[in-house]
């Protein structure tokens, strides 16, 4: 056997166990009745990590092994990674080492409610691993699991006080530190106070004071019980938050997604294209009424114009439509004639 087929033969058997892996971290961290979820988790998604940098340095002839005399193991994830994601401002890479930190001191002092802290931060790593898969290797893992159960539980949020008054005075400060430290680190790689999704997963509500009244959603006073009101806000206090996508950005995620699942839409007519393209996305508002969705689409007006940007949950529908029905747009074309 060849040196270069026993790399290839290696590289399968280490992208077999990093998906194996990747699928247990997800697996244990939403099973209910297990309780030992944050260090499962981070356990398993970090070995599936290592696994897969490591197969990606040997398909690139970068040595794997420590350089050291009378040392023979391989080097360690927080070395792979500095040696493949060579930005230490990379958003990807700075979510990883949280979550590898989040590993190191998973022996001690971990407590129900890192789960809380870190849930964000975890979804963001599985989508990144998702997405690196494809893009190191072409392997979607769709193909082992459909995207719409690639997703986090979301843990009952429970008040700091509780925690404090709950643990020792150890474990508090632990926890507190590890806080601090997470607050910090969104706060460096955010941008107008927008975390990016590589980083951690959020959905973010934007409050702030207006000298206007007229530009107000909603407003605060003091009042009485008896006069207290309660107010539902219809309308997104920012939509840069809530709908960020234009029509290229809808269109790029869409088919990111369809290639990773190498799924093709049945052309609407003869010669027209197997991707999803602007006239699709046209099709599609129009025969499903999206834009008139406020959960979807958000209408900007400057004067007698406007123009629509999108959110992260449409895209998902589009995606899981396609998917269930690939033939959808050629239908609705001939539905609208």
């Amino acid at each position: 056997m060849t040196v270069k087929k026993e790399s290839e033969k290696l590289i399968n058997v280490m992208l077999e166990k990093s998906q194996e892996a990747f699928l247990l971290a997800i697996e244990i961290y939403n099973k209910p009745t297990i309780k030992y979820k944050v260090e499962g988790f981070t356990f398993f998604i970090c070995n599936a990590w290592e696994l897969m940098l490591k197969a990606y340095m040997i398909k690139n002839e970068l040595p794997i092994h420590y350089n050291k005399k009378n040392i023979n193991r391989t080097i360690s994830l927080t070395d792979a990674i500095k040696k493949i994601m060579t930005n230490s401002k990379d958003p990807i890479r700075i979510n990883l080492e949280a979550v590898v930190g989040l590993r190191n001191m998973a022996n001690h002092l971990i407590v129900p409610e890192y789960a809380i802290m870190f849930n964000d931060i975890f979804m963001a790593c599985v989508v990144n691993f998702s997405n690196k898969l494809h893009q190191y290797f072409d392997i979607s893992i769709n193909d082992k699991l459909p995207t719409n159960y690639i997703t986090m539980f979301l843990p009952s949020p429970q008040d700091s006080i509780q925690i404090i008054h709950k643990y020792n005075k150890e474990i508090k400060a632990k926890y507190e530190a590890t806080k601090k430290y997470i607050d910090h680190i969104l706060v460096e790689t955010s941008n107008n106070d927008i975390v990016p999704q590589t980083m951690a997963i959020t959905y973010q509500i934007a409050v702030k004071q207006v000298k206007n009244i007229s530009d107000a959603d909603f407003k605060i006073s003091k009042t009485s019980p008896k006069d207290a009101e309660l107010k539902v806000v219809h309308k997104a206090v920012d939509s840069s938050l809530t709908h960020p996508l234009s029509n290229k950005q809808v269109l790029a995620y869409v088919n990111q997604e369809l290639t990773k699942q190498n799924i093709q839409i049945t052309p609407v007519s003869d010669g027209a294209k197997t991707h999803f393209t602007t006239y699709a996305f046209n099709l599609y508002n129009k025969h499903f009424k999206m834009k008139d969705v406020p959960e979807f689409a958000y209408k900007h007006k400057l004067g007698e114009n406007w123009s629509y940007t999108y959110s992260y949950e449409l895209t998902q529908k589009i995606i899981d439509d396609i998917c269930n029905d690939p033939d959808m747009f050629k239908k609705i074309k001939e539905a609208l004639k």
